[in-house]
């Protein structure tokens, strides 16, 4: 893995991180809804992540020659979603699977059509991931989407025993979305940005206009039918890290622009299976730091903090090295959650 040789830190937003926010979203393409460059609406983003609902992580460099305010990424979950408590579910069209077959033609078809879900298991949703583009291609995206496990391994019993991922469906350059198009709009009378606007501030018009019967997928147009299930090219190295965590498709695709979704249980996530608790030894200078493994790290008391480093791990500790625990707020011997990640260290540089 290939990282830039500035440090980061990850930690939870703070209302002090609104206006940093603010510009990161400026950065995001069209169906980015979950962070719309909206000071208001991303006050009430970071609201909701204080109180614990939806937690949103924040990625800054940690050289001082950077301001401090400079956000650099976010991710963010929702603790549940499909709350029956405040009778919102989760939408998403399932694709089911029939067979009509005539013995007496020797005709036998499979069809796959979309039904209409709308579900109250309160399952963890990720998403709301995004890294400014000045910073990517340096491996800080991986650390980024992945800091939301360590999330979840620091505390799993705060989360549901179910983590799923919607990605981001195909959308055209200047925002369309083809399956929109073919679909939604007949029944929204609005075109798809609005649509999905809409969705992220207020659910209840889905119920009231999203058609309840099935949608048989072959009657639709070639462009709209080959649209279900892929994901924007933007989003596809996102894919790939999902699924090499234990995230498989799940029947179920969004209903605005068909993008697919993902499925894992919590404890089966790669990084949350691989995290321990253990004391920290802390070596300045560190002299062991080319025999570690790749690792994030995490503080186990105080404010969540998360770094990316080279670690030193057995049985009894993890030695790191005195930046990280620094920036970490860690002391030799305090606790802290290592998960590696796989990566040998020798003669690279990390974060």
């Amino acid at each position: 893995m290939t990282t830039h040789r500035t440090p980061v830190i990850i930690r939870l937003a703070t209302p002090h991180d609104v206006d940093g926010l603010i510009e990161l979203a400026k950065t995001a393409g069209y169906g980015f809804t979950s962070l719309p460059p909206c000071a208001s609406k991303i006050e009430r983003r970071v609201e909701a992540s204080i109180s614990g609902e939806e937690p949103l992580l924040v990625m800054f460099p940690a050289d001082k020659t950077f301001a401090q305010d400079t956000v650099i990424g976010c991710a963010g979950l929702t603790r549940q979603t499909g709350r029956p408590d405040i009778a919102e579910p989760f939408y998403a069209y399932r694709i089911e699977r029939s067979i009509h077959e005539s013995k007496r033609l020797g005709v036998r078809t499979e069809v796959d059509s979309l039904h209409l879900s709308a579900d109250y298991d309160g399952s963890t949703l990720i998403g709301t991931l995004l890294l400014h583009p000045d910073w990517r291609g340096r491996g800080l995206g991986r650390v980024l989407s992945l800091s939301r496990f360590m999330l979840l391994a620091s505390a799993p019993k705060q989360f549901s025993p179910t983590v799923i991922a919607e990605l981001r469906g195909v959308i055209t350059p200047n925002g369309q979305s083809v399956f929109w198009e073919a679909v939604g709009r007949h029944f929204f009378q609005v075109d798809y940005a609005t649509a999905d606007r809409l969705s992220a501030e207020d659910k209840r018009f889905i119920a009231a206009l999203m058609p309840r019967h099935p949608i048989y997928i072959p009657l639709l147009p070639v462009d709209a039918r080959q649209a279900i299930g892929e994901v924007h090219p933007d989003t596809l190295p996102a894919k790939r890290l999902l699924e090499a965590e234990g995230f498989y498709r799940a029947s179920m695709v969004d209903i605005f622009d068909a993008g697919p979704m993902l499925r894992c249980d919590l404890h089966a996530i790669r990084t949350v299976k691989r995290a321990s608790s253990v004391p920290a030894r802390v070596l300045d200078p560190p002299d062991d730091r080319d025999r570690g493994e790749v690792c994030l790290v995490a503080n186990q008391t105080g404010t969540l903090r998360i770094g990316c480093t080279s670690a030193l791990i057995d049985d009894s500790h993890a030695l790191i090295d005195l930046e990280t625990a620094r920036l970490l707020g860690v002391e030799d011997g305090g606790t802290i959650l290592v998960s590696p990640l796989g990566t040998s260290v020798r003669n690279k540089e990390v974060s």
